[in-house]
């Protein structure tokens, strides 16, 4: 793919297109090893919002222009989970933390197999649902049963693909959250990172999401072939999800 801007003079030539954008953001915002300069970026971006001006029905639903909507929306529509989306325990000591494992230990039918152990950022809770690898829906934890549709905002996220690598329809769960440089640039204005990172997800105005620089990790994927959590973790990884570096899984 040329680097520098082009006339795109087909549909295929768009959808290539589009495919790059996604890989080389993809390669800056997750990977952080980038592949191309922000100049020509810049530039094949610049060619891909002009094939869209000029074919607007033709757009693809992962396209990076995407992410960030200019309609405001009137309000959230609610959305209810395909199972419950539970708030996470706490544990402050190591007789909690064993006694954690005994219920664990005691709630699985037949051998345990290896116990997955991974750091925890404490952000919004969210479930996302991709359809044949292009996300579809967002929503927020609200109750456990009952959601918010969030979809507009969680596109904003540039170290989210909205097209996975493979054609997957799956439910993912993740934490959306703000990197500490950005929220220094945003203290004044609010308590703490997950306050700020919340209060942009529930903003009906997508453009002010995208302006707090929202990040997110994967950290749970309902996958029919995973045997156990840290295969899960490593095939989420594969897809190209932004999963949280430094998990593990131990012998039970």
């Amino acid at each position: 793919m040329n680097s520098k801007k082009i006339t795109l003079k087909s549909q295929s030539e768009y959808l290539e297109l589009v495919d790059s954008l996604n890989t080389y953001a993809h390669a800056y915002y997750t990977l952080d090893a980038p592949k191309i300069s922000d100049q020509e970026y810049d530039m094949l971006y610049q060619s891909l919002l002009d094939y869209e001006d000029q074919n607007p029905l033709l757009l693809a639903a992962y396209s990076p222009s995407k992410r960030i909507g200019d309609a405001l929306l009137d309000g959230f529509e609610t959305f209810s989970h395909h199972s419950v989306l539970p708030s996470l325990g706490n544990a402050f000591n190591r007789d909690e933390l064993n006694a954690f494992y005994e219920r664990a230990r005691k709630g699985i039918v037949g051998t345990i197999g290896p116990i997955s152990v991974e750091p925890k950022i404490d952000g919004l809770a969210v479930s996302l649902h991709y359809k044949e690898g292009v996300l579809v829906a967002a929503a927020t934890r609200g109750d456990g049963k009952t959601g918010e549709l969030v979809t507009n905002n969680i596109k904003t996220i540039r170290s989210l693909p909205l097209k996975l690598n493979t054609p997957v329809t799956c439910e993912v769960r993740g934490e959306v959250f703000i990197r500490k440089s950005v929220f220094a640039k945003l203290e004044g204005d609010f308590a703490n990172p997950r306050n700020a990172a919340a209060g942009a997800i529930r903003q009906l105005d997508p453009k002010i999401a995208s302006k707090r620089h929202l990040d997110i990790f994967i950290y749970q994927g309902f996958l029919d072939d995973s045997t156990h959590h840290t295969q899960s973790l490593d095939q989420l990884k594969e897809f190209g999800l932004p999963v949280i570096e430094g998990y593990a899984s131990y012998a039970s």
